[in-house]
């Protein structure tokens, strides 16, 4: 049930509450057997009774998105004001850190790895990056990478591959920006690697 009815309807949240509840209502019933009838409508009753939201935003941060896909629990939060307004998405605990980040006002991310990721072409010659950049991104999230390479190399494309599609919907209605050509996967980056026929 959980496996192939509750996760896929509720979530995993829904799911561990329903399981808790249903082990409580067990122990109800082998302790007092009168009460069997409350015992076995507890575990409904819990599904509806979680928190609506699993982790509220922190001071300064506005909620803008929290689901839960099929792989991972996603947030995303904005925070901070004019140019220093940012978008990110956490996944999972998301406690200190972040998977994707967009700023406001401009395609870079304030001196992260994602902006120095794009010297890479510059080094592969004599400063100059390849005519036809091609690049692969390998768990693309919400597209940070595209948006920053599409703001340094003017003429390149981008294959992004993430396994979970939720995150590349997240990335499409709050990761606003110019990404390079090129295709989307959403497929195991190691099932990817494996597989394709692309050089």
């Amino acid at each position: 049930a959980a496996t192939h009815i509750l996760i896929p309807l509720w979530g995993s949240r829904e799911t561990v509450w329903v399981c808790a509840a249903a082990l409580f209502a067990a122990a109800l019933l082998c302790r007092f057997k009168p009460a069997a009838g409350l015992a076995l409508a507890i575990p409904f009753l819990m599904a509806w009774m979680v928190p609506e939201s699993l982790r509220p935003a922190r001071p300064g941060e506005v909620l803008l998105a929290e689901v839960e896909s099929n792989y991972q629990y996603l947030q995303v939060i904005s925070k901070g004001e004019g140019d220093e307004k940012s978008t990110h998405l956490k996944i999972n605990e998301g406690l200190d850190s972040f998977h994707s980040v967009a700023f406001e006002n401009s395609p870079f991310t304030q001196g992260s790895y994602y902006d120095y990721h794009v010297v890479m072409p510059f080094l592969a010659g004599d400063g100059k990056a390849p005519a036809n950049l091609r690049v692969l991104s390998l768990g693309e999230a919400a597209g940070t990478f595209g948006r920053v390479y599409s703001h340094v190399h003017k003429v390149c494309s981008l294959d992004a591959v993430e396994i979970d599609p939720v995150v590349m919907t997240l990335g499409d209605e709050f990761f606003l920006g110019d990404r390079p050509e090129g295709d989307r996967f959403p497929v195991d980056a190691r099932v990817f690697v494996e597989n394709t026929q692309r050089s």
